[in-house]
């Protein structure tokens, strides 16, 4: 009889972890907003790897690396301490806050605020502020790059990034093709400060170049061949001793205009930055 006890016990234990909430990895964050799903490793180079629009891939990955001085390398910023998680990391479920340091040099701060669509639109918006604090006694020769990779409607080798304009601050990727019913964009804008320097190129030139151990210049080329692209901006800002060096942008995907609309998508465009300053939360 004992034994049998000690048999129902266990199965009893076993349909309880079955039935457990499957919880992320404890260096993953999770955000979700109505139609939208994203997912950011703070603790690895993948960065945000995941952003789900209408339950379909949009994102390989999307992250940050940094350099203090003219050599090389840069360093990716996961490499970075967490010093406090209980009150460097807020997630509010469509806003998170994370905040890195390196010890007598640097705070840097990203504070993602995610806002979905209706279900079916297609539509997906992130707001992200990046906050780097010399808290050292010396003014810091920074720079600071990010990488993007996205994989649009979770195929690869058929999109096309430019910059809107010579000098734009923005960067726009698209599906190109006849076999997409509606075919996704995805819209990068810095709203401050302007870029230092930018590239678009086929997938991994880039990322290469950032963890090849020699420091990096963008090169403020596009490559116009249709594949698997990807693109960088890149931030040379010297900070003061107490200083905060701030970057704002606004990532949208959506599907591609009808080209009546064009003309109007791209003056509305800069406003849509303020979706998710209203939604974003008093910390």
């Amino acid at each position: 009889m004992k034994n049998k006890s000690i048999f129902l016990w266990i199965l009893v234990i076993a349909a309880v972890l079955v039935m457990a909430p499957i919880e992320a990895s404890a260096n993953t964050e999770i955000l979700a907003s109505d139609n939208s799903y994203v997912e950011v490793d703070i603790d690895g180079q993948s960065g945000m790897y995941l952003w789900k629009v209408d339950n379909v891939e949009q994102l390989a990955t999307q992250w940050f690396w940094y350099r203090i001085g003219n050599s090389g390398p840069e360093a990716s910023i996961n490499t970075l301490s967490i010093k406090d998680p209980g009150n460097d990391i807020k997630n509010y479920g469509d806003y998170l806050k994370v905040k890195y340091t390196k010890d007598n040099q640097f705070t840097l701060e990203i504070i993602y605020v995610l806002a979905g669509g209706s279900t079916g639109s297609h539509m997906s918006d992130i707001g992200e502020t990046i906050n780097i604090k010399n808290i050292s006694g010396a003014a810091l020769d920074f720079h600071f790059f990010q990488y993007t990779d996205f994989d649009l409607s979770d195929t690869p080798n058929d999109d096309y990034a430019f910059r809107v304009t010579p000098n734009s601050n923005t960067i726009s990727q698209q599906e190109v093709g006849t076999l997409f019913t509606n075919p996704m964009q995805f819209n990068e804008t810095i709203t401050s400060p302007a870029p230092s320097h930018f590239q678009i190129a086929q997938n991994s030139i880039i990322l290469t170049a950032l963890t090849d151990g020699l420091a990096t210049k963008l090169t403020d080329t596009q490559d116009n061949t249709v594949g698997n692209v990807s693109f960088a901006w890149e931030w040379d800002r010297s900070i003061g001793v107490g200083g905060t060096f701030q970057i704002s942008k606004d990532k949208r995907i959506g599907t591609v205009p009808e080209p009546s609309t064009i003309l109007l998508f791209s003056l509305g465009f800069l406003g849509l930055g303020a979706v998710g300053i209203n939604k974003r939360r008093k910390i």
